[in-house]
């Protein structure tokens, strides 16, 4: 995958959020887990089609494998 980057939206309520362009599956969640953890906890998460993708992606790759 190409250059990975994190978008971060700071809210007036102090709430932030952070949306990340270029990555897919876990992969997103590993690239921004050091600023989640500076800003506190993590709320909510809502995972993109490309989070998704990855892991079709890898199903696909383990059923190839198999010879399925």
């Amino acid at each position: 995958m190409g250059i990975k980057k994190v978008r971060i939206r700071i809210g007036l309520d102090g709430r932030t959020q952070f949306k990340v362009e270029g990555g897919q599956g876990a992969d997103c969640i590993d690239f921004t887990r050091a600023l989640e953890q500076a800003v506190g906890s993590v709320e909510n998460r809502e995972l993109t089609a490309d989070y998704h993708e990855a892991a079709t992606e890898k199903v696909r790759d383990e059923l190839k494998e198999r010879g399925l």
